[in-house]
């Protein structure tokens, strides 16, 4: 359709044209003579006779009307010529006009058309595409909400463990029953999520739970887990870790790999100087005497506990001082171990004093047990039934088993006084009363 209108206004054009072209060759074909006014030549002054020249004259004249004649009929046809060219040129030029108008309309309502339809197309994309967008822009919103949430969750987690875990470790989870609770329900809410959504408190209580269960596997695991995801995080969160990891390895009895994982720790953090750091890193160097001990390397583990009370010795802070005592309770041990008995008392005796104003129940336990087995070594009934006492308003009851194997108590164990001791808690129904209860020791080793 479209080339057959284009063909139809060419056609047209060239009809035009070829119509002017018509017409110029017919107003070329006429001769034309000037028109105008008959004027009669003036006579020349020639020898010719008046007759001659009137008849000259006459001829003139009649070839001029003539001619005159000729040029109004040329006239006459030219007008009407020219009418009729302005009549078809108007024809032609509205029936181009016409044709115009008409593809206009048609372009236009066909064209329009699709236009129109491809408008409302672009539309129902277009709204397609917001209400995309929108939904897009609402499960943002809804993740912003849910992160959000989840951001007040972890705060409210952290500050709970926080307050849980304080003056805790990983080898020393609270004993309040209340915050043991709350350390599991913390854990147990953390495993609901995956590893990377778990946040550093999460972390926290999850190893302090496996410690709580003695879950030592776990322990590690997740110890290891925490070193690799917050290694860039404080200095405190990472000891914590690292320090939680050597004494789960430690306590799987991988003894040469938890003394390298507590020389790795010491190495990085012996130099901090925030109470924290100090703290673990105190606590480290006794786990490391420990160790030591076990596969019998003695004045390694001497050594170990002699720089705790060398490098925090002086200070007042009650923890340090608990892990300072605990050194000097596990020295002696040491001494003890190497017959050397009065620097065994004598590092007992400098523990207690450290433990005046410090309240941790183990290490006076331990301290108190030890001081009993001490004075027995020196015959001192009293002095160790003291202190056994002490260790039995701490632990509830005596341990009947303990004091019948440690050979430390074989020096007073006949005494009467010893026995009706142990007979009045239940270990020997078979006493007697002892008249001398605290007489003064045989000259030898084991003398004052």
């Amino acid at each position: 359709m479209r080339n057959c209108i284009l063909l139809l206004i060419v056609l047209l054009i060239f009809g035009l044209l070829g119509f002017g072209a018509w017409q110029s060759r017919s107003l070329d074909a006429a001769p034309i003579q000037q028109s105008g006014t008959l004027v009669a030549p003036a006579p020349q002054a020639t020898g010719d006779t008046e007759a001659e020249v009137i008849a000259d004259l006459s001829r003139e004249n009649g070839e001029l009307r003539y001619s005159k004649d000729i040029a109004e009929i040329r006239a006459d046809v030219l007008a009407e010529q020219s009418i009729w060219y302005e009549i078809l040129t108007a024809i032609l030029m509205g029936g181009f006009g016409l044709i115009i108008t008409v593809a206009v309309v048609f372009f236009g309502l066909k064209f329009g058309g699709a236009a129109l339809a491809e408008a409302r197309a672009t539309i129902a994309e277009a709204k397609a595409d917001l209400e995309v967008e929108r939904f897009k822009v609402t499960e943002l919103l809804h993740d912003a909400e849910t992160a959000v949430n989840r951001i007040k969750n972890h705060e409210t987690r952290a500050a709970e463990a926080a307050e849980l875990m304080e003056g805790a470790f990983a080898d020393e989870p609270p004993q309040d029953e209340e915050k043991r609770r709350g350390l599991r329900e913390i854990a147990k809410d953390a495993l609901e999520h995956s590893r990377i959504e778990r946040t550093m408190d999460d972390y926290r209580a999850l190893v302090t739970v496996a410690s709580m269960d003695k879950d030592w596997e776990a322990m590690e695991r997740r110890a290891s887990a925490m070193i690799y995801l917050f290694e860039d995080d404080d200095d405190e969160t990472l000891a914590w870790a690292m320090f939680a990891k050597g004494y789960a390895i430690s306590q799987q009895g991988r003894v040469l790999e938890a003394i390298s994982a507590y020389d790795e720790f010491i190495l990085r953090f012996e130099g901090g100087d925030t109470p924290a750091l100090q703290e673990q890193v105190a606590m480290a160097l006794v786990n490391k005497g420990i160790n030591l001990d076990e596969i019998n390397r003695h004045d390694d583990a001497i050594a170990a506990y002699a720089r705790v009370i060398e490098r925090f010795g002086d200070s007042d802070l009650p923890d340090l001082q608990d892990k300072v005592a605990r050194a000097m309770v596990n020295l002696g041990y040491q001494y003890g171990r190497q017959k050397k008995y009065k620097e065994e008392l004598s590092a007992y005796e400098e523990a207690a004093s450290f433990l005046e104003d410090v309240q941790n129940p183990e290490t006076i336990d331990l301290l108190n047990f030890n001081l009993a087995c001490s004075h027995a070594r020196f015959g001192r009934v009293e002095k160790s039934i003291k202190f056994l006492k002490q260790w039995r308003a701490s632990i509830g009851e005596l341990d009947c088993v303990k004091i019948a194997t440690d050979e430390y108590f074989d020096k007073i164990r006949d005494r009467p006084t010893f026995r009706k001791f142990l007979e009045d808690n239940g270990c020997d129904p078979d006493a007697e009363p002892d008249d001398n209860p605290d007489p003064e020791p045989a000259a030898g080793p084991d003398s004052d």
